[in-house]
């Protein structure tokens, strides 16, 4: 069995039992959603983090000349495009396929002040939760895992009944 079917396996049956143990007890997505509101709230006071632009600057150190090019014509279409929204958008898929996630949630995230749909939303928290889960050490950690916890209950609030919403808040 490999390491990803076991890691499957194991989460799945932790959402079984937090599924079970939820419907035993009745509890209320609302209440649940609230519980986590609390705790992220709380931690909100005990994680530092690097500005975005630090890390921005650090990316862009880290990538390939042909990279950086590509990036800085996608910076200037956000500046001077109509559309910004699609623009940010493109932006925000190409940090994302160069696995710098953090970066593509930010420019996701600037997407929501003009379009706070559930699509846009989902995309958000995706990529905190994929930072999450590529995250070095402790304090990126948590970071990103209270990052994904607050965009997910935002995509809850807007459907309630979002399945992937859920399971991966399991997951932080």
């Amino acid at each position: 069995m490999s390491k990803k079917q076991l890691i499957f396996i194991v989460a799945s049956l932790l959402l079984i039992l937090s599924l079970l143990y939820a419907r035993t007890n009745k509890i209320t997505d609302k209440h649940v959603v609230s519980n986590v509101e609390h705790q992220s709230k709380k931690e909100d006071t005990l994680i530092s983090f690097p500005s975005f632009e630090s890390r921005l600057i650090d990316a862009k150190k880290k990538i390939s000349s042909d990279e950086l090019t590509a990036i800085k014509k996608l910076e200037k279409n956000v500046g001077s495009n109509n559309y910004e929204a699609s623009a940010l958008k493109t932006l925000a898929l190409h940090w994302d396929s160069l696995k710098y996630h953090y970066i593509a949630a930010h420019y996701y995230e600037e997407i929501t002040k003009t379009d706070s749909s559930e699509t846009v939303w989902i995309a958000v928290a995706n990529a905190y939760f994929n930072a999450f889960k590529y995250a070095e050490g402790d304090n990126e950690l948590m970071f990103f895992a209270d990052n994904a916890i607050r965009t997910y209950i935002k995509v809850m609030q807007l459907n309630p009944t979002n399945l992937d919403a859920k399971t991966n808040l399991a997951f932080c």
